[in-house]
């Protein structure tokens, strides 16, 4: 079953310009888009990328700066359940 992951990210106020320099500056490598083919697709990437977060110093720097401008940040895995046609 394909899953899916969404998140809400909730910026310090006035921080928001901060925040979208921030994210422009982790370029493709942080960000995926779409549907996973399952849960444990969807974990495997989700380990992938914090592979690389881990193994780069500049990529880790940029990631902790990104989410020192979050108050909060609320992860969830969404199941697909169909669609509207």
């Amino acid at each position: 079953m394909r899953a899916y992951a969404v998140g809400l990210w909730t910026v310090k106020e006035g921080r928001d310009d901060d925040f979208v320099q921030a994210w422009m500056e982790l370029g493709d490598r942080l960000r995926s888009y779409g549907p996973n083919e399952s849960l444990d697709a969807l974990e495997g990437r989700r380990e992938s990328i914090a592979a690389v977060a881990r193994e780069s110093d500049t990529l880790s720097e940029r990631t902790q700066r990104l989410f020192g401008l979050l108050e909060n940040l609320d992860l969830h895995t969404l199941d697909y359940v169909g669609e509207i046609s």
